[in-house]
């Protein structure tokens, strides 16, 4: 385990409903950036404002594969851990995933528990209320996909066990 890490965070204007858009910028803003973990927004392929059918399309099988293998590809790229969220739909079920990513794929996978009023119309809540410390090779790190300001108490709930 290292005896520390560096992270990031790397903020953008999310463009709703354009996948292929906010990839690049996301390749575009990553390729020279070096830390051991860059943390992206939530829901940074798709936005957060979409319809039923957006939301449909964005999650099936084919999108999300594309959406992991680009993540994986840019993890080698920046030699790094990328935290993404990506919606899947899961049993005829949409939920709001957030996925730690590096070179060899996905590390650790959560779904988001605490879903707001406006988010039920959509997604599903993580039927398991508990929030699993995914294990790296620079230690175990947490990662609660939530909305700041509506469930900060979410990050004290596994803090043992996190970096």
């Amino acid at each position: 385990m290292k005896p520390s890490i560096l992270a990031a965070i790397f903020q953008f204007p999310v463009n709703q409903g354009d996948l292929v858009q906010n990839l690049n910028i996301i390749s575009q803003g990553l390729k020279h950036q070096e830390a051991d973990l860059i943390v992206l927004p939530e829901l940074l392929t798709t936005g957060y404002f979409l319809n039923k059918v957006q939301w449909e399309r964005f999650s099936d099988l084919n999108t999300w594969e594309y959406s992991i293998d680009f993540f994986t590809e840019l993890a080698k790229v920046c030699s790094s851990h990328l935290c993404v969220t990506l919606p899947k739909m899961i049993h005829q079920k949409l939920y709001n995933i957030g996925y730690l990513i590096n070179e060899d794929g996905i590390v650790g996978a959560q779904a988001k528990i605490h879903i707001t009023d406006d988010e039920r119309r959509f997604f599903t809540a993580n039927p398991v209320k508990r929030i699993e410390a995914i294990q790296t090779d620079f230690g175990k790190i947490g990662y609660p996909v939530l909305t700041f300001g509506i469930q900060p108490c979410c990050g004290r709930l596994r803090q043992r066990e996190w970096i």
